[in-house]
């Protein structure tokens, strides 16, 4: 039995996911900068520092492009998967939820609102369910090609993803959180800010190795589906 849409729906999810990861590293490169500006800071760097924050934000904005061209391949994607599989159908409002986050914290970011931490956060969520429902549907067309081991890999698969962007969005809330409430340090040394960057650099890795297990699924996805 052949699933054609499916097929051609987990190519488009399977490269919407390609721009999911890069959207992930230019946030991680980002964090980066910032964290080399504070450092620097402390040791008197003043205009080097300004420089590599505005070269942050541009980063910034670039990912944002990208996250959106990829959340219109894994839209297409899903609405064809789901003329072979009705789970596909689940992820959209995720989807949605998961590209309005990222905007409003690349928004609130520019405007140097902290609150873009927790909108980055909530766009996680929304993008780690619908991948969720997602390998759901290709585990329920493993099964219907009589490939049950197949399918169970990709629900174990699922758990791998939960785990690492659980932990990420842990850190992530710990940071966000934290900076909202206390009060910004004008000049010098700012060891909180470190350790709170340092955080969110590190739930970032955790988010981009959670991207590189989905890729891999949705890579053997489209080998069981003759893609």
């Amino acid at each position: 039995m052949k699933f054609r849409n499916a097929a051609k729906g987990v190519r488009n999810i399977h490269m919407a996911g390609k721009f999911e990861l890069t959207t992930a590293v230019i946030m991680a490169v980002m964090i980066g900068a910032i964290q080399f500006a504070r450092i620097t800071e402390s040791y008197g760097f003043k205009a080097e520092t300004d420089a590599l924050r505005i070269e942050s934000i541009g980063l910034m904005m670039i990912g944002g492009v990208i996250a959106i061209i990829g959340f219109a391949f894994c839209v297409q994607g899903t609405s064809d998967a789901s003329r072979n599989e009705p789970t596909f159908k689940n992820a959209l409002p995720c989807l949605i939820i998961g590209i309005l986050g990222i905007i409003a914290g690349c928004v609130l970011k520019t405007m140097g609102y902290h609150a873009f931490s927790l909108c980055f956060t909530t766009g996680r969520i929304g993008n780690v369910i619908a991948a969720c429902f997602v390998l759901n549907g290709v585990s329920s067309i493993a099964v219907r090609m009589n490939n049950a081991e197949m399918g169970a890999k990709f629900k174990r698969t699922i758990s791998r993803i939960i785990t690492l962007q659980m932990g990420a969005v842990v850190l992530e809330l710990f940071a966000g959180v934290v900076s909202m409430s206390r009060k910004p340090v004008e000049g010098g040394a700012d060891p909180l800010g470190f350790v709170l960057g340092t955080c969110s650099l590190v739930s970032v890795i955790l988010s981009v190795a959670a991207y590189i297990v989905y890729l891999k699924a949705l890579s053997k996805a489209r080998k069981m589906l003759g893609e």
